[in-house]
């Protein structure tokens, strides 16, 4: 296996101990100075014992201007990965807006739901579910998290949580993926060749290994009960490329009854 890629707090935390050094320097010149003028001052030497203890404050002074510009390189490092992570997020959140239908939460940039729709040639296709995005603070080295969140018969999708395999996304991740690839690429491609050899869902799992035709008849019977697209889209939303405009009265009903802003865009 190789070397795991750092986290942001790993970086941060990389910087602090190239800069540490100097700190320790100024702590051990201090308690060198303040044992000379104790030793001077027991041995009648007040003079000497004054000039050292003076030496003392201005080492102190020193390691402590020291350690206040470190904090400032370090918080300032800090800062400029945070805003980075930022921006990168927003860019990949805007690409993601051309193609999918994107609800915002709380107007957090690293928090959304994503309309996704089943893939053709799948039993999954015709079913559209709500799919939770949530980025960690150590992205773009790891994942999002990504949760369904209307039920979905899946082996490596858990049936109650939602929750996505992580073995799974781990397996597939690369800090060169954007939010895109994830709904054009990785949920495709799991929802196609699910993995019934280390599932979630072990019912799933399970049917899927023993009676394929039972597992993706079980597949369409959710699809119709839990993941059908006037409940989850409403009847704005046609399919087909293009975007739709929705009135006045359709807007203000439908964000009375959504957590979070809804910003319709064309659905691939």
């Amino acid at each position: 296996m190789g070397t795991p890629e750092p986290s942001i707090d790993d970086l941060f935390e990389s910087k602090k101990r190239i800069r540490n050094p100097l700190v320790p320097i100024g702590a051990l010149l201090t308690a060198g100075v303040l044992t000379a003028g104790l030793i001077s001052f027991r041995q009648g030497n007040s003079q000497l014992g004054q000039k050292l203890m003076r030496a003392r404050v201005v080492v102190q002074g020193a390691t402590v201007a020291l350690m206040v510009y470190q904090t400032a390189i370090a918080l300032e490092f800090r800062l400029f990965v945070v805003a980075e992570k930022v921006v990168l997020i927003v860019y990949f959140l805007l690409r993601l807006m051309s193609d999918f239908t994107v609800e915002t939460i709380n107007d957090a940039v690293n928090e959304f739901n994503v309309v996704f729709h089943g893939p053709k040639e799948s039993p999954y296709d015709g079913g559209v579910w709500k799919i939770h995005v949530k980025f960690p603070d150590s992205y773009p080295f790891k994942p999002p998290s990504i949760r369904f969140l209307n039920k979905i018969f899946h082996p490596n999708i858990d049936e109650h949580s939602g929750s996505v395999c992580l073995n799974v996304i781990n397996q597939s991740w690369s800090p060169m993926f954007d939010l895109v690839n994830v709904f054009e690429m990785f949920l495709p491609q799991l929802l196609l060749y699910p993995n019934p050899s280390h599932p979630l869902n072990s019912d799933a799992g399970y049917l899927m290994m023993r009676d394929k035709k039972r597992y993706e008849q079980k597949v369409k019977e959710y699809c119709e009960q839990y993941a059908k697209k006037e409940n989850i889209l409403g009847s704005s939303v046609e399919d087909g490329s293009g975007s739709e405009e929705v009135s006045e009265d359709e807007d203000s009903s439908s964000d009375n009854e959504a957590t979070g802003t809804e910003i319709s865009k064309a659905i691939g």
